[in-house]
């Protein structure tokens, strides 16, 4: 399939970095098939530009990729999470009766999200269910005229298509297999201060608010917490004043300088309210906590239940009590077991998620057609 042509159309603007549309589709899945990818630009301009081998349109003229895009010079097209873009191009596949297939891959489930952040909040609950009914129906329907369906866990098609008949294949986050794996041996700390890190999104629906009541018994204590968020005036105004000394808040940073950044602390924290939202993730940070070299605390989610265990990791309960026992359990851990756990972690992410391998399976998937 070496002449086998894949157009890759994503969600993102073309200056978002996301590891799997880098790595996955951007670099690995090209020693298989000819890649094109398609982002969505903020910008304004008319129609589409290119971008060495990239295609830009901009996001007011989505529906017409297909316009000026010619689909039959195409085997196959995927589309990521943009259930309305898949509406248009199975529309126009149809009509124009070609012979492309089209998969479409799924990374959170959004719409679900509105209906339980309606019933968190306790605001327009009964209309969110009834809009979730009916949006879940229409997505369901598209997901069953396509060829293939890429959720990004197993937990996500059984919780949320489990009747889905559609040929699957989890998309789940990996580690770029080409790339340094960081060693964190130099990271020693001269004052012996534990160093922990959270880098990404920080929303009411995560509840970091949680954790950091968890970690208020430690406030006088000897460690710190470095926080790397897009989210930086919402994280702070929760953040409770008796913590302002352990706690700094930064500007989220370009993925080649973040990856420097991990290796220099002792663990980094991935703590999730554990509910039908978050149990069908694939954790992303903890992917590049474990390729910077160092272990994670975590959620008992399952996507982190079946990668790690004890020996490379520490889990938390999402709540007070168990999480303020873990993190004692973490601060009275040695730096040089810490270091030995994240090496572990790493050989583990490595063997089992590398995006080398990843893209061995979607090609055998696309050409087989067989669900793993």
């Amino acid at each position: 399939m070496k002449d086998t042509k894949l157009l890759y159309i994503t969600d993102l603007d073309e200056n978002t970095h996301e590891s799997s549309v880098d790595y996955l589709f951007g670099r690995y899945l090209k020693k298989y098939m000819k890649v094109t990818r398609i982002f969505l630009s903020k910008n304004n301009f008319d129609y589409f530009k290119n971008i060495k081998d990239d295609i830009v349109f901009s996001y007011s003229s989505r529906y017409k990729i297909g316009k000026y895009i010619d689909f039959s010079n195409f085997d196959f097209i995927i589309i990521r999470n943009r259930f309305d873009i898949l509406a248009s191009i199975l529309k126009q596949v149809k009509k124009e009766n070609l012979h492309t297939k089209i998969g479409f891959q799924l990374t959170f489930p959004h719409s679900f999200r509105r209906k339980f952040q309606a019933k968190i909040e306790n605001r327009g609950y009964l209309r969110k269910s009834l809009e979730y009914s009916f949006r879940h129906y229409y997505e369901k329907r598209l997901l069953k005229a396509c060829d293939y369906f890429f959720p990004i866990s197993w937990e996500m098609k059984k919780s949320f298509f489990y009747d889905l008949s559609t040929p699957t294949l989890p998309l789940p986050m990996g580690v770029d297999c080409e790339s340094e794996f960081i060693s964190n041996s130099i990271n020693k700390s001269e004052d012996n201060i534990k160093k922990f890190v959270y880098i990404g999104t920080i929303d009411p629906l995560r509840r970091m608010d949680l954790t950091f009541q968890a970690l208020t018994p430690f406030a006088h204590q000897a460690w710190s917490l470095d926080i790397y968020t897009q989210n930086i005036e919402y994280t702070r105004s929760i953040l409770p004043q008796t913590l302002k000394t352990n706690v700094n808040v930064h500007k989220y940073m370009q993925r080649t300088e973040l990856m420097k950044t991990l290796s220099h602390y002792d663990c980094g924290i991935f703590l999730l309210p554990e509910n039908p939202l978050y149990n069908v993730a694939s954790p992303t940070k903890v992917m590049d906590y474990y390729q910077a070299g160092i272990p994670a605390l975590m959620s008992r989610i399952p996507e982190c239940l079946e990668l790690f265990d004890k020996d490379c990791g520490f889990f938390s309960s999402f709540d007070i009590q168990d999480i303020t026992k873990t993190f004692q359990t973490v601060l009275n851990t040695p730096s040089e077991k810490l270091e030995s756990m994240g090496k572990i972690g790493q050989n583990r992410v490595r063997r089992t998620r590398s995006y080398c391998d990843l893209a061995e399976k979607l090609f055998n998937f696309l050409s087989t057609k067989q669900a793993y």
